[in-house]
């Protein structure tokens, strides 16, 4: 739901260009806020943000991402690809922490 996609590149066993992956919006609202609004009709309480954050954590760790497709991404693609799993990830951890801080997880 909140970020789709993964399954067919999983699946694929041609070469992954950064046109191939399903990026989240990097927007002024955060990742985390796009990925609440995907979940329709449940109400974006504490528990929900808590499991999408987790969810995209594990989806966009740059270790993970490189664990699981590393072998499979094009090389003339890795550093752009790599360089934009890293900006997704510390753009959930940044929107994370606003949340603790606000209170609001």
């Amino acid at each position: 739901f909140c970020c789709g996609g993964r399954s067919e590149l999983e699946a694929t066993s041609k070469p992954i260009q950064y046109a191939d992956i399903p990026w989240p919006p990097m927007g002024r609202s955060g990742i985390l806020q796009w990925a609440t609004t995907q979940s329709a009709g449940i109400q974006p309480d504490a528990s929900l943000r808590k499991r999408l954050y987790r969810q995209l954590v594990l989806r966009w760790h740059p270790d993970k991402f490189e664990a699981k497709f590393g072998s499979k991404v094009m090389s003339l693609d890795k550093d752009r690809i790599m360089q934009q799993v890293q900006a997704i990830f510390q753009s959930i951890n940044a929107e994370w922490e606003e949340l603790k801080t606000s209170g609001r997880v």
